[in-house]
């Protein structure tokens, strides 16, 4: 694999036409003893859990058998847009067209403008000279902290970040934002925050669902195993997705609780909680089509996993257990007898293959210019970096027919207005085109 002048990563297919060791809600006979070794890669794959261990996982799960490759005669190629350090999300602001808003780890956020007025394949992105918002000196970048995640309201007014200041707490903040995208970081509100007992899992993803609430989501804690059986007690925030309105409340509170939340009332987990049982579910998104809610949630020693919690009635993962600590995947952890409600994974697949060890959740492709792609979801692997693709008929395959896995890790995905897809890197930020 090469990297031509223009910034196109180029060379050969990847491997993988069985689709690796990909999973479709596959099941092993794995006892329900943990396991007790440790995580082995940095950032999303953490490096932090030193309190776990790998003793005998069990037999694997099947391999999937063979399957057809995603229809995209035209192929895929990854365009270059800019060289950042370490950027962990991108957001865009639909008044804004012309620009893209992208979180780096150290805790700035930097806006790239297209020299056309667009940020579509035509354009040129540019930097601005200055962050629109540096919250460097209150972010904490040690273990797996940092400026996690970043959206806008949907009218463009507000913008929120995701972070874990210096005193290891997470925070979800309110800054405003002016018609031309400058934000007042003198008018920043804080909105939540939540105490980690460890430097790892923080999730820290956010987004504003198809219903208008924001969605926020949390690891269990860390530490490995999740020593604080955090992942099924709902009442507890650590390991699950909440759901809020973000504006301040009628008696004052600096949020308010949509009457629909599962636990509205209190009485059997917190009223913020929509999603409960996560490990460390490092990206999660909405379907723009359907309103599907896609999970993926970082495993511990045996399996990564995906989950697919359908649009319906009351809104798309009301309530949904993923099963952490009891299970790992489709696998006893902490218990023999599966929790109640558990939602199992639509895929899953074994540490260590073809040397993937942590899940990076990306988006149903929507976008217009690679039909082949049309509802696929994208994901990848913070170790391997191969991109991967998965839908009900073909299942999971790798989906880079013409160019090979990005230059490093893929740390994120993004998603733009028109449905084009953006993937970032420890390097850079870069698009998925068809190959020229």
């Amino acid at each position: 694999m090469g990297e031509d002048p223009g910034g196109k990563v180029t060379g050969g297919a990847p491997d993988g036409g069985s689709g690796g060791n990909v999973e479709e809600g596959a099941r092993s006979d794995g006892g329900g003893t943990p396991p007790t070794g440790s995580g082995a890669a940095a950032g999303t794959a953490d490096a932090a859990d030193a309190a776990g261990g790998a003793g005998d996982p069990g037999p694997a799960p099947p391999i999937t058998p063979p399957g057809p490759r995603f229809p995209e005669p035209q192929g895929v190629s990854l365009t270059r847009l800019a060289e950042l350090p370490v950027p962990l999300a991108v957001a865009f602001r639909t008044q804004e067209p012309g620009a893209l808003y992208v979180a780096l780890r150290h805790g700035e956020v930097v806006r790239l403008r297209g020299d056309s007025g667009r940020v579509d394949s035509s354009a040129t992105l540019s930097r601005d000279a200055e962050a629109v918002l540096d919250m460097s000196a209150r972010v904490d970048t040690r273990g797996e902290m940092g400026l996690l995640g970043l959206t806008f309201s949907p009218a463009g007014d507000r913008l929120y970040t995701s972070s874990v200041n210096r005193r290891q707490v997470s925070e979800l903040w309110e800054w405003p934002v002016a018609a031309d995208g400058r934000v007042d970081a003198g008018g920043g509100r804080l909105v939540l925050s939540l105490e980690q007992p460890f430097s790892n899992h923080n999730g820290g993803d956010v987004t504003f669902g198809p219903d208008g609430y924001l969605y926020l989501g949390f690891g269990d804690g860390g530490g490995g195993g999740d020593p604080l059986r955090a992942g099924q007690d709902p009442h507890d925030w650590l390991g699950t997705i909440l759901r809020i309105d973000p504006r301040p409340g009628p008696g004052g509170e600096p949020y308010a609780v949509p009457a629909g939340n599962p636990f509205a009332d209190g009485a059997a987990g917190a009223p913020e909680v929509w999603v409960w049982g996560a490990r460390n579910p490092w990206r999660f998104s909405f379907d723009r089509i359907t309103g599907d809610l896609w999970v993926s949630d970082v495993g511990q020693d045996l399996l990564e996993e995906i989950n697919r919690l359908p649009a319906g009635e009351g809104g798309a993962g009301r309530g949904a257990n993923l099963g952490w600590s009891d299970y790992e995947g489709s696998v006893p952890f902490w218990s023999n007898t599966e929790p109640p409600g558990h939602v199992r994974p639509i895929v899953e697949y074994r540490h260590g293959a073809d040397s993937r060890c942590s899940v990076t959740g990306g988006y149903v492709y929507r976008g217009g210019h690679l039909p082949g792609l049309t509802g696929v979801y994208l994901f990848s692997d913070y170790c391997d970096g191969t991109l991967w693709g998965y839908n009900e008929v073909a299942g999971a395959h790798p989906i880079l027919l013409a160019t090979g896995a990005p230059p490093g890790s893929v740390l994120s995905f993004g998603e733009g207005p028109d449905g084009e897809i953006y993937v970032l890197t420890p390097n850079g930020l870069w698009r998925l085109e068809p190959s020229r």
